[in-house]
């Protein structure tokens, strides 16, 4: 009887495991479909381990991720002064007219976030349109387009700067066809386009870039800033890519690259160049050129760890800075090898000391994974591990450094040649004119 009890107790447990399993499986069905790509990501925990302030803002939440944040709090009535003035400028379009504008984009902004967004649909909207247009109205008024400048938040030196990183945070977006939709119903006359507006605006981040606008589909603001900094296709086509005898790349495998007191003592040199992108590193003739590198206390972590992070989670964008990062890491083993580009003037930082700069990418990269035929860097790599392996080219490097050193090593060496040229042509004549002279 008791054997009876339990199996039928167990059977009840058993369909109600499977009901739940069941209720899951349909709960996936009914949600609607993805339109757009998953963009906006929560950052995994073994990229944040290394730096979790790295990701979360500082001052203002933008998107569901940090909105209930107790700390976030204060800016949401700045948000609601900048809703109100950029209406009140604009009274050809109401609040309703906004939220009506937004309303069919509800669901394919929700399919942008890696996570299923828990707030109802009028809360998700009210967020959409009260982010977005705070967004706008700063843009605007930071570009000058606004005679009237709200809050205290231009007034004061310091907030400018913190919203600008907090907008560059990879858990901090909206969907970008959300801003223009918001954008595209303010009536003006020889506007600049929201996508110039945005780049104005994060012109004063360092690194910065001299690149043309991008000119593919952007997903968010940092998805914008990041096509910006990457290199263009002309500059990529620069990058040392081996070839076999027959001209064709040969399968890549993956070298580490040396340190750079060590890629010195092969003979190679450091330059400092001009390029688009501080991303265009080359190799050409044992020189490796690298663009100039300002590296600033917390906005520099914070900005490459997100670039970083939207490139690990989404590989459409590209390991651009995920490749870069592990580069420098690379070559900036010890103080000695930061000391030597900054005598290159290829880097300038603004840390303590420079251990900091070494512990800074060694940090960056850890928790990064990245398949090495996706590294632009990494015919490069793969040339300078080969020089720094072969012993003619470290004996080489030591003789130009011991013997050519300096301008007056060079023209000891040219004066002890003509000594021995001239000596060898006067034992030459000598040795002709005596066995021209006639014996006796």
């Amino acid at each position: 009887m008791a054997n009876q009890e339990g199996n039928i107790e167990e059977e009840k447990d058993h369909d109600a495991w499977l009901n739940s399993m069941t209720s899951k499986v349909q709960s996936i069905g009914s949600r609607p479909s993805q339109t757009d790509p998953c963009t906006i990501y929560r950052v995994p925990s073994s990229i944040r381990q290394g730096d979790t302030n790295a990701y979360e803002p500082q001052i203002v939440s933008i998107g569901p991720y940090h909105q209930a944040k107790q700390s976030l709090q204060a800016m949401q009535e700045h948000k609601w002064h900048h809703l109100h003035a950029l209406i009140s400028q604009n009274r050809d379009h109401s609040l309703a007219d906004y939220v009506k504008e937004i309303h069919p984009l509800e669901h394919r902004a929700r399919s942008c976030y890696s996570e299923n967004i828990k707030l109802g649909s009028q809360k998700f909207l009210e967020m959409m349109v009260l982010d977005g247009c705070f967004i706008i109205e700063l843009l605007l008024n930071v570009h000058g387009k606004r005679a009237i400048e709200v809050g205290p938040i231009y007034s004061t030196e310091w907030m400018v700067p913190l919203i600008r990183q907090d907008m560059l945070l990879l858990e901090n977006q909206l969907p970008f066809f959300i801003l223009q939709r918001l954008f595209d119903l303010i009536n003006r006359s020889n506007s600049p386009s929201l996508v110039d507006l945005a780049l104005n605006f994060f012109n004063h981040i360092p690194p910065r870039n001299e690149a043309i606008p991008p000119s593919k589909v952007v997903h968010h603001l940092l998805h914008l800033f990041h096509s910006h900094i990457i290199p263009t296709p002309s500059e990529r086509s620069l990058q040392v890519v081996p070839t076999t005898a027959s001209g064709r790349r040969p399968p890549l495998l993956p070298r580490s690259i040396p340190s750079t007191r060590e890629i010195q003592q092969a003979g190679i040199v450091f330059k400092k160049t001009k390029a688009g992108s501080f991303l265009d590193v080359t190799y050409r003739n044992f020189v490796i050129k690298i663009p100039a590198l300002s590296i600033y206390d917390s906005t520099t972590n914070t900005l490459f760890r997100n670039m970083i992070a939207l490139e690990q989670c989404y590989p459409e964008s590209g390991t651009y800075f995920t490749s870069y990062a592990i580069f420098m890491h690379c070559i900036l083993q010890t103080t000695t090898d930061v000391m030597v580009l900054k005598q290159c003037r290829i880097i300038e930082h603004w840390l303590g000391s420079d251990e900091e700069v070494v512990h800074l990418f060694n940090r960056m990269c850890k928790g990064l994974t990245i398949d090495f035929k996706d590294n632009y860097l990494s015919g490069l790599t793969n040339r300078v591990a080969e020089i720094c392996e072969t012993d003619w080219h470290g004996w080489r490097a030591r003789l130009m450094r011991n013997y050519f050193s300096s301008p007056w090593s060079i023209l000891q060496l040219e004066a002890m040649v003509l000594v021995l040229v001239f000596t060898v042509v006067q034992t030459f004549l000598v040795i002709l004119a005596y066995s021209g002279h006639p014996r006796p």
